[in-house]
């Protein structure tokens, strides 16, 4: 009887100690085991911590994600920190200080279109259902998956299922390897409607695009936006090139894309892997960054541009190399951008203003290896090959 009575005790004290873990805000308990229980608000240290489902981050924090596992981790920023060994599959941030009133939710609500035809709707279903399964693991033949997902790519351009399909993106991310994990499914028949499918979903669909990119810059929309950004870089058919374009500029058609990709610093991304974009995929590019700086110059500004469209990218890469350093890691790349597109089209004209650049650069530069770059670059590349003797002894 006395072992009942402790056993009744124990099991209240349990009982008790539940209710009141699941009722105290300042924890999450993903179960109903207390002792899964863990703190709402992350606790920082110097080391690298996992950020656990549904924690709020303070800011001012080093962020990473690890794409091939999908783990968050954070850390107090270390200001004396160098580089980190880089990491293809991991993508770091720095969560800065929130504005002082918070953002408010975007709506995401839509008026669903009754006349779309019950057979478009049960086809979406079955598709969604098929692409869903194939990523799962299950047994879908190659051809049937294909199928499907060429009947997404006609039916996404309709408003209603552009933003069901946003709603649960995941699947086709992972076909196209723009999310964590490896996809099974890495071949260009797969890849390539996969692509179009994304694309077709969120552009012209505002409810879309913010159901994908949520209310503000975030881990994860960083994370996928860069992913695509280095998946445009490495990616060598000329197709899937222009169709991972094709996502981004979608993407950048919401004003959180666009914070995405200027956080991320996308425009010299881009500006520096220019030249080893595929030639049919170039203007895309082109068509992406004239929408951008359109948006971020004055209407008659952009009216007074006398230089063709061909000239469009050498003038933004001077433009942007006049607002870095020679030897930080952005001005070292958008100059052999730069240097790449020169040899390709020697007609291509530096402006005086590059000229001058390079010129105080090469005499700022600490290390005279580089130094002699600069140097080279200001005459043999952009200047006169016969001027380099009397150059290197006037600049170094």
């Amino acid at each position: 009887m006395k072992i009942g009575i402790q056993a009744k005790a124990l099991l209240l004290a349990s009982f008790l100690c539940l209710v009141f873990a699941l009722e105290d805000p300042s924890l999450v308990c993903p179960d109903d085991n207390p002792e899964n229980c863990y703190p709402l608000e992350f606790e920082p240290t110097t080391e690298w911590q996992e950020i656990r489902s549904g924690q709020r981050l303070p800011p001012g924090l080093h962020v990473r994600l690890d794409m091939s596992t999908g783990v968050q981790q954070a850390k107090l920023v270390d200001p004396s920190e160098g580089e980190e060994g880089k990491n293809d599959d991991v993508i770091a941030v720095v969560v800065e200080e929130s504005p002082a009133t918070e953002q408010p939710a975007r709506d995401t609500s839509f008026k669903e279109n009754a006349r779309i035809p019950n057979h478009e709707r049960d086809e979406f279903s079955v598709a969604m259902e098929t692409v869903s399964e194939a990523v799962s693991g299950k047994e879908v033949g190659e051809s049937v998956l294909i199928e499907n997902l060429e009947a997404l790519s006609h039916l996404a351009h309709e408003y209603d299922f552009g933003v069901k399909l946003s709603r649960d993106m995941e699947p086709l991310l992972k076909l196209t390897g723009l999310t964590s994990g490896n996809s099974d499914w890495d071949v260009f028949q797969v890849r390539e409607p996969a692509l179009r499918v994304i694309a077709a979903s969120l552009r012209n669909n505002g409810v879309a695009q913010a159901t994908l990119l949520g209310d503000t810059v975030s881990t994860k929309n960083t994370a996928l936006v860069q992913k695509l950004l280095q998946t445009i870089t490495t990616e060598k058919d000329a197709i899937l090139q222009k169709r991972l374009l094709g996502v981004l500029s979608a993407i950048l058609q919401d004003q959180v894309g666009v914070q995405v990709f200027n956080e991320i610093s996308g425009t010299d991304q881009l500006l520096s892997t220019y030249p080893l974009i595929a030639l049919h995929a170039q203007p895309r590019v082109v068509q992406i960054l004239e929408d951008l700086e359109a948006d971020g110059e004055k209407a008659e500004d952009h009216e007074k541009r006398e230089y063709p469209e061909d000239d469009f990218v050498p003038r933004l890469l001077q433009k942007r190399l006049l607002q870095t350093k020679a030897d930080d890691a952005t001005g070292k790349s958008l100059l052999e951008a730069l240097v790449l597109l020169k040899n390709k089209n020697t007609g291509l004209k530096a402006s005086s203003e590059l000229l001058n650049w390079l010129s105080s650069e090469a005499k700022r530069v600490a290390n005279k290896d580089y130094s002699a770059r600069l140097v080279e670059i200001r005459h043999r590349v952009f200047g006169n090959p016969m001027g380099m003797r009397k150059a290197f002894a006037d600049e170094l």
